[in-house]
This record gives structure tokens, C-alpha cells and sequence, in this order.
């Protein structure tokens, strides 16, 4: 639940209009983006990472 606290959802969203998370492409292009986002929550990338899969799996739920 903590990686929900630190990186708020509407926070998140906007972060990623300006910068989206590469759909395909090379690993390293993810994990710069990834490292991005962790890097404006300041919080480590594995948090980060668990707060755009919590989002990711809201998405496909629909």
C-alpha cells in the first residue's frame, strides 16, 4: 500500500501525459522511463514499478 501513498494516482497521471511509459520497444527504454518516475516520486524503482502495475492491472479490469 505504501507505493499508493507516495505516488498518488492524479500525480502519477499527469506524469504520464508528459512522459508515457513506452508501450514496446527495448528494455531500456522502459527502464529509463521507469527510473524517471521514480525519480520525480523520489522513491526506489521497485515502489515505482509496483505503482504503475497496480494502475496497469485497474486498466485491464475494465
Amino acid at each position: 500500500m505504501l507505493p499508493r501513498v507516495l505516488v498518488p494516482p492524479a500525480l502519477l497521471a499527469a506524469e504520464l501525459r508528459q512522459g508515457p511509459l513506452p508501450v514496446s520497444g527495448s528494455p531500456a527504454a522502459f527502464t529509463a522511463a521507469l527510473e524517471r518516475v521514480a525519480s520525480r516520486f523520489r522513491v526506489p524503482a521497485d515502489w515505482a514499478a509496483a505503482r504503475l502495475a497496480e494502475d496497469r492491472i485497474g486498466e485491464l479490469s475494465w
